[in-house]
């Protein structure tokens, strides 16, 4: 009020007594009621609020979130909210984060801005900007723990709890826990594990190690160390490498862990102990500072079946020069001609030679076998030298008489071993000879003979017998009679002989000889014939002595000579004289005559024994040559000196019929005129009756030719 006594004092003022004006309520307060005499009046700004300036009657407003507004506070922002509490809007104070729970943020506003203690820490009290302190070891602390030893979060068995566990940590592998309330796991014991059963358990308690395998302490899992390959292990509990077994001989264990091996090793390799594999391949072991035999192919001379430990040597009798045999069969056996005495041989050069006189078949195990299965004794017939696989047939010409020869007996002279493997000879047969070492007889050569067996040379081929032959080679006796024609003299091979340095007289009967069958000798032509050829067979080969000659002796081959003079010597008569036979009256017989030759025409020989004869004289003629003498030439005809036969006077010619004895043709007297003279008709007349005198065609011709011609014409009648 404004009179002079004074107004009421405003809200938000006070009034002292005897003020001129209003005092403002200092920042901070408020004062809502008027007429207020003392600055004890002014309210503190309540909590929450905010009283902005001097003078006011009413709180300016609320506090801030994330601040808080003690009483008097003047602006919203007042306080800044502190760790470990929140202030919500219109906050006269901080509210603390309750116990188990912390903030460590100023600021802020909201209760979930209160977080709960972080894991593994624990938080006691209220407000609390930070963790107390971290969980005790033993025990775990899950966020918004109050303590540090909470009785809820003992570490439990299989797990560990070291100080400031958010949760118990499960027990790592290899070790375990089983007690609660530790900060540790114990390393898991040797021939256990401690595998979790998943990631977020722990072991409790350590299990056995699992066969096939071996457990040192701290083994994590069951499969960690596997018995390596080479070994087995059939039982539980192995805490060492060196309890795990080495894979038994004979078998192979291919793959770690195994409980037991993985078979047999394969045929052709051997496994002694500790192999990996089933044909192994010069495999030694060290296991635990222990070395085992090898494991390897199985060497040469011996043999590995399936599941071999230990290379098995072939058997005497047998070898092998190969690796990898799986079976005794496999073994060679040891060749023909040697003998494996001892086991497990690798090379042929220690095998030996079968003895002398022995015969050692395929698998022989000593030098003398005789059991018939691998060996035998040389048989007869045979021979064994040293090193026989199969027993030699003595050669042709070779004998063996006894078993258990080294060497063939050359057969002795006069028998023969004719085949291979012979035991006793034989005897030479008739028409052979066998010398020494004889396997074929050898035959006696053609035109020979040998009767008796066991000749020894080639002195007993005696030459086959005269008159006789031997034909082709081992006669023991003639094949026959020589041919006739021919001679064997000695020694023939053929029937017809062929002549030899040895026997020149063999071949065909010489000349002037005739050969019957079989002669002795050849048998001489008789005198008075020949045989001018050879190859005469019998008598009849002997011809009589040639026409005109004469054969004195025996056994000509030509005449002894020509007959002689005024003698002749006739065919077929056999001649043995050149006066044979005397030449006849009205012939002559020149030497060597075969035959009387009658006087030639126109002469004439009126004794014997002459060898010409005598010319017939002019006027004469000498027809009849035997009985010799001439005769007058009669008339009509003429005969000069040696006529025959007397020659007619020509046609147109004539003669006296009481003339003889001429002696020309220029004799005959010319016909004359009026006449005609033919033949032996003397002179006749010509007449037209044509007179036909005689039968002769051509007399009646020249006849009537002559009638027609003019009388007297003796030209053309001499024409006919």
């Amino acid at each position: 009020m404004h009179d002079e006594t004074g107004d009421l004092c405003p809200a938000g003022h006070f009034c002292p007594l005897g003020s001129s004006s209003p005092v403002l309520c200092p920042t901070g307060t408020f004062l809502p009621q008027t007429g207020m005499a003392s600055h004890n009046a002014c309210l503190p700004c309540l909590g929450g609020k905010f009283c902005q300036g001097e003078g006011m009657a009413d709180v300016s407003g609320t506090c801030h979130a994330g601040y808080y507004c003690p009483l008097g506070s003047t602006r919203p922002d007042q306080e800044h909210c502190p760790t470990g509490f929140y202030c919500p809007r219109g906050s006269e104070l901080p509210v603390p984060c309750d116990s188990g729970s912390l903030n460590p943020h100023a600021g802020r506003w909201h209760p979930t801005d209160c977080q709960l203690c972080p894991a593994g820490h624990f938080c006691s009290g209220f407000g609390r900007p930070a963790p107390e302190g971290p969980c005790s070891a033993g025990f775990y602390c899950p966020p918004g723990q109050t303590s540090a030893i909470p009785a809820s979060y003992c570490c439990p068995r299989g797990f560990y709890c070291p100080a400031g566990s958010a949760m118990p940590v499960p027990c790592e592998r290899g070790t375990y826990q089983p007690q609660e309330g530790k900060d540790s796991c114990d390393l898991c014991p040797a021939g256990l594990f401690c595998e979790p059963a998943d990631k977020s358990s722990g072991v409790q308690l350590p299990r056995p190690c699992p066969v096939g395998y071996f457990c040192p302490p701290g083994t994590s899992f069951s499969a960690e160390h596997p018995c390596p390959r080479g070994t087995f292990r059939p039982k539980p509990g192995a805490a060492h490498e060196s309890d795990c077994e080495p894979c038994p001989a004979g078998m192979y264990c291919s793959a770690p862990g195994l409980t037991q091996p993985s078979g047999f090793c394969h045929s052709g390799y051997y496994c002694t102990k500790g192999a990996i594999t089933p044909a192994p391949i010069k495999h030694r072991v060290e296991s635990a500072g222990l070395s085992l035999p090898g494991n390897d192919i199985c060497p040469p001379g011996h043999f590995c079946p399936n599941g071999t430990s230990y290379p098995i040597p072939c058997p005497p009798g047998s070898y092998s020069s190969s690796l990898g045999l799986g079976a005794e069969d496999q073994c060679q056996l040891c060749p023909a001609g040697r003998y494996c005495s001892r086991a497990g041989l690798s090379d042929l050069s220690q095998a030996s030679l079968c003895s002398a006189g022995y015969v050692c078949l395929e698998g022989s195990s000593g030098p003398c076998p005789s059991n018939g299965l691998h060996g035998y004794r040389c048989p007869s017939g045979f021979y064994c030298p040293t090193g026989t696989g199969l027993e030699i047939p003595c050669e042709p010409g070779m004998f063996s008489p006894m078993p258990g020869a080294s060497i063939c007996l050359p057969c002795p002279a006069g028998v023969t071993c004719r085949h291979a493997a012979t035991v006793e000879p034989l005897s030479c047969p008739q028409g052979y000879y066998c010398p020494s070492q004889t396997a074929m007889p050898l035959p006696c050569p053609e035109g020979t003979l040998n009767t008796l067996e066991g000749a020894l040379s080639p002195a007993a081929c005696k030459p086959c017998p005269v008159g006789r032959y031997c034909r082709g080679h081992a006669n023991w006796e003639p094949d026959g009679l020589c041919s006739a024609g021919y001679y064997c003299a000695g020694g023939a091979a053929n029937a017809v002989p062929r002549r030899t340095p040895g026997f020149p007289l063999n071949g065909p009967c010489p000349l002037g000889h005739y050969c019957p069958e079989g002669t002795l000798f050849p048998v001489a032509c008789p005198a008075g014939t020949l045989n001018n050829s050879t190859g005469g067979s019998s008598q009849d080969s002997c011809v009589p002595c040639y026409a005109g000659f004469f054969c004195a002796g025996v056994g000509l081959s030509s005449p002894t000579g020509p007959c002689a003079a005024g003698f002749y010597c006739p065919a077929n008569f056999s001649s043995f004289s050149p006066t044979a036979f005397l030449c006849p009256k009205g012939h002559f017989c020149t030497a060597g005559a075969a035959y009387p030759t009658p006087c030639p025409t126109g002469e004439y020989q009126p004794n014997r024994g002459s060898e010409s004869c005598i010319p017939c004289q002019p006027g004469f003629y000498c027809q009849e040559t035997v009985s010799g003498d001439p005769k007058h030439c009669p008339p009509h005809t003429y005969c000069p000196a040696g006529t025959l036969v007397p020659y007619p006077c020509p046609d147109g010619t004539f003669t006296p019929p009481n003339k003889t004895g001429l002696q020309d043709e220029r004799d005959c007297l010319a016909c004359s005129a009026g006449h005609y003279c033919r033949s032996q008709f003397s002179l006749l007349h010509c007449s037209f009756g044509c007179i036909f005198f005689g039968p002769h065609p051509k007399l009646l011709r020249s006849v009537v030719t002559c009638c027609r011609a003019a009388a007297g014409s003796t030209s053309e009648a001499a024409a006919f």
